[in-house]
C-alpha cells in the first residue's frame, strides 16, 4: 500500500499542489492532509484556497473523502467574514472496505481560538480499514502550534490523548502521520515512541531511522527544520519512505510504502 502525508498550507502554492496530487493519485491508497480549507461558494480568500476539499474532490476520483473540520471563519491570516471551516481531509481508494473513521480533539475545543498566534483547537482523525485481510488504522494528525517546537505541559496532555486514542485501536496496525509541530528529542515524542499505555505498541520514527534532513523547503522562513513525521508500529513492514523535495506547501509531503 502506499500512503501521502502533507500539510496542505492551506492551498497558498494550489497549480503545484493539485498537480502533485494528480501525480501520485494513481498509485496511492491513502492521503492525509493538513490544513484543509472547506466552503460551498468561496474558491480564494487572500492566499487561502477556501474551498480546497471540494477541489481535492474532484481531483481524487475513485476515492471516498473525509473531512474533519477543527476550526471555522478564519484563513491562514486571522479571521474572514465568509463561512469557511479548515481541519484534516483523508481521502482512501475506494476498493478499500473502511471499517470506522472519527476524530478526537488533542488541545483545547473545537471550533475554539484563543485569538494568540497558532492558539486554537487541534485535531486528530483516524481510519480504520480492512486491506488483503489484514486491518489497519491510521491516524492524521495536526498537533497544537506554537513559535517554539519544544515540550510543554499542552503537548504532553496532547501526547497522552493520542496515546489514549491509540488503545481505543488495539488489534490492527498503527501509522501515525501528520505535522506534530515539534522537535525530536523531546519527551513528547518520546511519549508516543514509547507509550506507558499497557497493551500499547511502541512506534518506529520514520524521519529519524531514515535520518531525513529536514521537512521543510524554502518556502519556509524560520530555523525549524521538522514539524511532519511518521511513526509506525514493529508489525507494519516497510517497503520505502521517503520525503518529496518541492514546494506544493511550505511543509514537504512524506510518501509511506508499506504492508
Amino acid at each position: 500500500m502506499k500512503l501521502v502525508s502533507l500539510n496542505c498550507w492551506g492551498g497558498k502554492m494550489y497549480e503545484p499542489l493539485m498537480a502533485f496530487i494528480d501525480e501520485q493519485k494513481s498509485d496511492t491508497d491513502l492521503f492525509c492532509f493538513q490544513e484543509v480549507y472547506s466552503s460551498s461558494d468561496l474558491v480564494t480568500y487572500g492566499a487561502t484556497r477556501m474551498n480546497l476539499f471540494q477541489e481535492m474532490q474532484k481531483v481524487l476520483d475513485g476515492f471516498r473523502a473525509f473531512f474533519f473540520p477543527v476550526m471555522k471563519g478564519n484563513d491562514l491570516e486571522g479571521p474572514v467574514d465568509t463561512p469557511t471551516e479548515n481541519g484534516l481531509a483523508i481521502f482512501i481508494r475506494e476498493t478499500i472496505p473502511v471499517d470506522q473513521f472519527s476524530d478526537d480533539i488533542v488541545y483545547l475545543e473545537r471550533y475554539l481560538h484563543t485569538g494568540r498566534y497558532g492558539d486554537h483547537g487541534q485535531n486528530m482523525a483516524h481510519i480504520s480499514f480492512t486491506h488483503h485481510g489484514i486491518p489497519y488504522t491510521v491516524f492524521n494528525l495536526h498537533g497544537l502550534c506554537s513559535k517554539t517546537k519544544t515540550d510543554s505541559p499542552a503537548r504532553t496532555e496532547q501526547s497522552r490523548i493520542i496515546n489514549q486514542v491509540r488503545s481505543r485501536c488495539l488489534g490492527s496496525k498503527h501509522i501515525l502521520c501528520g505535522d506534530f509541530n515539534f522537535e525530536h528529542g523531546t519527551q513528547c515524542m518520546a511519549m508516543l515512541e514509547q507509550p506507558d499505555v499497557p497493551a500499547l505498541a511502541p512506534m518506529i520514527n520514520l524521519i529519524t531511522t531514515n535520518h531525513i534532513p529536514t521537512t521543510r523547503n524554502a518556502l519556509f522562513p524560520w530555523p525549524d527544520k521538522f514539524a511532519d513525521y511518521t511513526l509506525v508500529t514493529p508489525d507494519i513492514v516497510v517497503h520505502d519512505f521517503e520525503v518529496v523535495s518541492n514546494e506544493v506547501s511550505d511543509h514537504l509531503p512524506m510518501v509511506l510504502k508499506f504492508e
